[in-house]
């Protein structure tokens, strides 16, 4: 049985973001979600679909452990 996994695809900026002396936090910046999308990432390549698709970049929210910020407040979808 394979297992769906959700996938915002958009114009995100990843990097660290510095709290206090010496400690780092892993953050995204989300400017835009473009696309969300329902995948089976053990047969579906993420990557893949990043220039195909034209997307800048994506983030896999219940895979990534840090800060997530949005540029904007983000409406109802």
């Amino acid at each position: 049985m394979s297992t769906k996994t959700e996938v915002w695809f958009g114009n995100m900026t990843h990097g660290v973001f510095h709290v206090g002396w010496g400690e780092e936090e892993p953050c995204v910046i989300i400017h835009s979600i473009e696309e969300k999308r329902m995948m089976d990432l053990d047969k579906e390549d993420v990557n893949a679909l990043i220039g195909g698709e034209g997307h800048d970049s994506y983030l896999i929210p219940s895979e990534f452990e840090g800060i997530i910020v949005y540029s904007k407040p983000m409406g109802p979808e």
